[in-house]
């Protein structure tokens, strides 16, 4: 049985022509592909968000730059509690002198797990449901 597919799929083009359909229609719909792009770029940024960043750099407080909130990328218009100095981050400081940006960073693999694993017990959930729903059959149905 396995020969017969095979030789169809050979006829059909094989699958690289199979390849070449699913880039074409990924190109069909541009937010298919922003979405892929960003998916992917989250992914890349959790599984390397500990080499980049460092994983106890929460930890690490600096009370000297605590709620400094001006810096020269983007102008908040908010005076700042405390002298910052010339140091820049690009979301502010937190209260204990943190840069928020990376925090957010750190953040990112915690979050992703959270969002697979609800996805994932949604499914679970869902199966579980279908398949009772279509074995019992009648009113459950």
């Amino acid at each position: 049985m396995s020969d017969s597919n095979s030789d169809q799929r050979v006829k059909r083009g094989g699958t690289g022509a199979e390849i070449r359909y699913s880039l074409h229609l990924l190109r069909q719909n541009p937010l298919v592909v922003v979405g892929l792009a960003i998916s992917l770029a989250s992914i890349l940024l959790a599984l390397s968000a500990d080499f980049l960043i460092g994983s106890n750099t929460w930890q690490i407080t600096s009370l000297g730059s605590r709620l400094c909130w001006n810096n020269p990328v983007f102008n908040w218009g908010i005076s700042n509690v405390y002298n910052c100095g010339g140091s820049v981050h690009l979301l502010g400081t937190d209260s204990y002198g943190r840069d928020l940006f990376r925090m957010i960073i750190l953040a990112i693999p915690l979050d992703l797990q959270i969002a697979l694993e609800v996805v994932f017990s949604a499914v679970v959930i869902g199966v579980v449901l279908g398949a009772t729903a279509a074995y019992s059959g009648g009113i459950i149905d």
